[in-house]
């Protein structure tokens, strides 16, 4: 017989990590994190798409980063470097990506917590982007789906000749 779970329930992941951008508290699958860190410089890219911080040398690699802050329309400038500021690093695919979030704050359980749909957000990319709302006592996380967000953005190519410059 068909399971009747409700299928955001079948694709949610165990552990998510929640990280803050503007005054919202987002998540994405825990799993799904290949590395966060805190590196010291981004160099800007021209010609990138304005969401694109720039770039970051990760052991010899070239990763974009982009600014969550300004991709979400929390704000219209990059976010300041700050001791709180993060970089969490994803896979998109083939193509690794860093997300640069306001602060990185905690691993959420997801078992027993209710998902609800997204509502009609008028056009704004985070509804494009968010795969539910996680409700956890008086809290509500977005949740990020990487694979929409992933099909949401343009990168710049990048390589690892260019932080030579």
């Amino acid at each position: 017989m068909p399971s009747t779970e409700n299928k955001s329930t079948l694709d949610t992941p165990a552990q998510i990590l929640t990280f803050q951008v503007g005054g919202q508290v987002y998540g994405l699958g825990l799993l799904s994190v290949v590395e966060i860190g805190n590196w010291s410089e981004i160099r800007p890219l021209p010609a990138a798409p304005h969401y694109v911080a720039g770039v970051i040398n990760v052991r010899g690699t070239a990763l974009s980063v982009v600014d969550m802050g300004i991709f979400f329309k929390d704000r219209t400038e990059r976010a300041v470097k700050a001791a709180q500021t993060s970089i969490v690093l994803v896979d998109l695919g083939a193509v690794r990506v860093g997300l640069l979030v306001d602060r990185v704050c905690d691993i959420v359980s997801m078992q027993g917590v209710e998902i609800q749909p997204v509502p009609a957000a008028g056009g704004r990319e985070s509804g494009k982007v968010l795969s539910g709302l996680a409700i956890i006592g008086d809290d509500i996380i977005g949740l990020l789906d990487l694979p929409a967000f992933g099909a949401s953005i343009e990168l710049p190519n990048v390589t690892a000749n260019m932080l030579h410059h």
